[in-house]
C-alpha cells in the first residue's frame, strides 16, 4: 500500500482529489492514476488515506475506483473492473453512514458501469435505479449521469429507440445543466439512436453539439469518437468528401493522444468510404495500412473488423479466394477474443458486402425437371438405387476441365451434400439455380468451378436442389440416352 504524500493534510487531500476529478473529466484516466501513484497498477493497490477523515478517505477511493474503472476498460486492464466494483462497493458502506446521499449516487453510479462494462446490463440497470432512487434535483450532475449511463446500456443492447426518447425527454436539462464530459457522451449516444432509427440529419446536430463540447474542454477520446460518427453518416448520405474529412480529423486526434488502436479503428473506417464510394484501389491500400497499424496494438476486436474490411474490399473486386482466407482469420480471432456474437456480426456484415457486389459469372441455369419416365435413360449401376432425377442444364464452361461442357444435361439426384460434392442449389428469393464444387462454413455456401472465382451465398437465402451424379449422353441403339457418372471435386485434385 502506498503512502499518501508526507504530512498530508486535509487541504492537500482536497486539492488530490480535485485533480484527479479534472484528469477523469477529460478523459485522461492514466495521468489521474498516476497522481496517486505510480503502482495504481498493482491488484492490491489502495491510496493510503491514513489520518484523513472518513469523508475525505471515501472521496479519494471513489476517485481512484472511477479512474481505475475507465483506465481499465479503456485499455482492457484484465479484472479491472472487479477490483473497482469491489473499492467502490465498501465506499458506498461508508458513505451510507454519513447520509451523503449525492456521494452514494454518484458511487452507485459507477458501480453500475463495472457491470456494464463486462456485459452484466441488468445488474447495471439494477445500480442505476438505486442511484436515480436518491433524493436529488433532476438537474443534479449525478442524476444526470445517471441518466446518460442508461443510454450507453441502451446503446449495448440495441435499444436505439429508447435513447431517442431520453434525448428528446432530457435534450433541454442537459443543453444547460451538463459539464461537457457528461454532455458530450449525451449527445453521443443520442446521435447513436438516431442513426439507427433513421434520423440521420439530427443525428449530425447531435454530433456537432457532443464535438463542439468535446473540443471546449479538450476530451480528445470523445472528440476523435465523434469524428468517426460524423463520417460513418456522411458515408451513409453519400457525402463522401466530408466523411473523409471527418475522419481525418478524427486519426489526427488518435494520433496526437498516442492511442494506436483508434487511430487504426479509423483508418478501418477511411476504407470503408473508399469501399462504399466504389474507389476499390484506394480502398484496398488504406485497409493495409489500418491492418498493419493494428497488428501492432492491442485490440483484437478492432483488428478482427478491420480484416472483415479487407476481405470486404476483396470481394468486391472479385479475389473471393483471398477474401474468404481474410474472413477465416477475422472470425477465428473474433471468437478467440471478443466471443461467438462479434464473430456473427462480422460474418453478417461480409454476407452484406457480397449481396452488394456485381454478380460474377455465375453460369445461372434453368431447371427441368424429369421424372424417371419423362426421358429413357440408360442408368449406369452405381446410379442405380435412385429412382427421381432432375435434369440441369449447363449453361457456361466453367466445368469443362471435368468433363462437363457447355450446354451439358446434367443429372441430380436427393442425397447427403458432402465437402467437395458437386451440387446445384437454387437461390430462394430468385429461383435461378447455381453448379459447382460445394463448401459451407461461417454461415455462408461457397460453389467454386475450374478456374474461376468462387461463388457465395448466406447460408439462409439458398436450398440445394440435389447432388450432381450423372451427365446425360448421345441416345444409344435403342433410342436410350446414356448417363456418364460424374464424382465431386476429390475425385479431380488438379482442379
Amino acid at each position: 500500500m502506498a503512502a499518501f504524500p508526507t504530512n498530508a493534510t486535509n487541504t492537500k487531500a482536497q486539492e488530490l482529489i480535485r485533480t484527479l476529478w479534472r484528469f477523469e473529466r477529460c478523459g485522461q484516466f492514466e495521468n489521474g492514476l498516476r497522481e496517486v501513484s505510480v503502482d495504481w497498477a498493482a491488484p492490491d493497490f489502495l491510496p493510503d488515506s491514513r489520518g484523513l477523515p472518513l469523508q475525505l478517505r471515501a472521496e479519494l477511493h471513489l476517485r481512484f475506483a472511477s479512474l481505475l474503472g475507465y483506465q481499465g476498460h479503456y485499455r482492457k486492464i484484465p479484472g479491472s473492473q472487479l477490483r473497482a466494483r469491489d473499492i467502490l462497493t465498501a465506499v458506498l458502506g461508508d458513505l451510507e453512514t454519513q447520509g451523503n446521499e449525492e456521494m452514494a449516487a454518484e458511487c452507485e453510479n459507477h458501480i453500475a458501469l463495472t457491470y456494464s462494462r463486462t456485459g452484466e446490463y441488468a445488474e447495471s440497470r439494477t445500480w442505476l435505479a438505486a442511484a436515480k432512487a436518491r433524493p436529488l434535483p433532476e438537474t443534479n450532475i449525478h442524476r444526470l449521469a445517471s441518466v446518460m449511463y442508461e443510454m450507453l446500456i441502451n446503446v449495448s443492447e440495441e435499444r436505439y429507440a429508447e435513447n431517442v426518447e431520453i434525448y428528446h425527454r432530457y435534450g433541454s436539462v442537459f443543453r444547460t445543466w451538463a459539464d461537457d464530459w457528461i454532455g458530450a457522451s449525451f449527445y453521443i449516444n443520442a446521435g447513436i439512436g438516431l442513426v439507427e432509427t433513421g434520423r440521420l440529419e439530427e443525428a449530425l446536430r447531435c454530433y456537432e453539439e457532443g464535438r463542439y463540447r468535446s473540443g471546449r474542454s479538450s476530451i480528445w477520446m470523445y472528440l476523435g469518437s465523434i469524428e468517426n460518427e460524423r463520417a460513418l453518416v456522411f458515408k451513409s448520405l453519400g457525402r463522401f468528401e466530408e466523411a473523409h474529412a471527418a475522419v481525418d480529423r478524427g486519426i489526427d486526434v488518435f494520433r496526437l493522444i498516442g492511442d494506436m488502436s483508434r487511430e487504426g479503428l479509423l483508418w478501418d473506417t477511411k476504407a470503408g468510404i473508399y469501399l462504399d464510394a466504389k474507389r476499390f484501389d484506394e480502398a484496398l491500400v488504406t485497409i493495409e495500412s489500418a491492418v498493419s497499424l493494428l497488428k501492432n496494438g492491442e485490440n483484437k476486436g478492432f483488428l478482427a473488423e478491420a480484416l472483415v474490411t479487407e476481405a470486404r474490399i476483396l470481394a468486391r473486386i472479385g479475389h473471393l479466394r483471398a477474401a474468404l482466407s481474410v474472413l477465416t482469420e477475422a472470425v477465428q480471432m473474433a471468437k478467440t477474443y471478443s466471443g461467438n456474437e462479434l464473430a456473427k456480426v462480422l460474418i453478417a456484415r461480409f454476407e452484406t458486402s457480397l449481396q452488394e457486389r456485381n454478380e460474377s459469372e455465375k453460369g445461372k441455369k434453368s431447371l427441368s425437371e424429369l421424372e424417371s419416365g419423362d426421358l429413357a435413360l440408360e442408368i449406369p449401376p452405381s446410379l442405380a438405387a435412385f429412382t427421381r432425377y432432375q435434369g440441369i442444364w449447363i449453361n457456361n464452361g466453367h466445368l469443362e476441365q471435368i468433363g462437363i461442357k457447355k450446354g451439358s444435361l446434367t443429372i441430380a439426384v436427393e442425397a447427403p451434400i458432402a465437402r467437395g460434392d458437386l451440387v446445384a442449389l437454387s437461390e430462394i428469393a430468385s429461383g435461378e439455380i447455381s453448379c459447382g464444387f460445394y463448401d459451407s462454413d461461417f454461415g455462408l455456401v461457397c460453389l467454386e468451378g475450374c478456374g474461376s472465382e468462387p461463388q457465395l451465398f448466406d447460408l439462409d437465402s439458398v436450398k440445394v436442389i440435389g447432388k450432381i451424379v450423372g451427365i446425360v449422353g448421345e441416345a444409344g441403339a435403342d433410342g436410350r440416352r446414356i448417363v456418364r457418372p460424374v464424382e465431386g471435386r476429390r475425385s479431380f485434385p488438379e482442379v
